[in-house]
């Protein structure tokens, strides 16, 4: 299953940051492979994320792995990213991330990590959008 997500409308409707997300996904990921995909148009800080929670259900249900292009693709707050990685028990893949998955116990760390940055990066993204308006 492959998951992607842009912030605004705009994005999704020029097809910019989706097309770069798909490239790197089909760099990693055989097409036999893909059994569907999904795109949600929302803030990566959101929760609400009706597109995301049918993946993550029919991944649990199926058994399949859900792959993102990067951590911040996902979201952009830690705790929402380990959420998803608890409901997955940990079938999930990041093109950005180095370490497999096969090391349950690294992989969570590192993606508590970029999780973490992601979040910060939002914040900053917050502070430059206000000060330039």
């Amino acid at each position: 299953m492959l998951y992607y997500r842009v912030s605004t409308k705009g994005q999704g409707i020029s097809g910019l940051g989706l097309e770069s997300q798909k490239a790197i996904l089909r760099h990693y990921i055989n097409e036999s492979q893909i059994r569907q995909d999904y795109t949600d148009i929302v803030s990566g800080s959101s929760k609400d994320r009706p597109t995301l929670l049918k993946a993550v259900a029919l991944c649990r249900s199926k058994g399949f792995t859900l792959a993102v292009a990067k951590v911040d693709r996902l979201s952009r707050n830690t705790k929402f990213t380990l959420d998803i990685y608890e409901q997955l028990k940990g079938n999930l893949f990041f093109a950005d991330l180095p370490l497999s998955n096969d090391d349950k116990s690294g992989f969570k760390m590192l993606l508590t990590f970029h999780s973490a940055i992601a979040e910060r990066e939002r914040e900053l993204i917050r502070i430059r959008t206000k000060a330039a308006l």
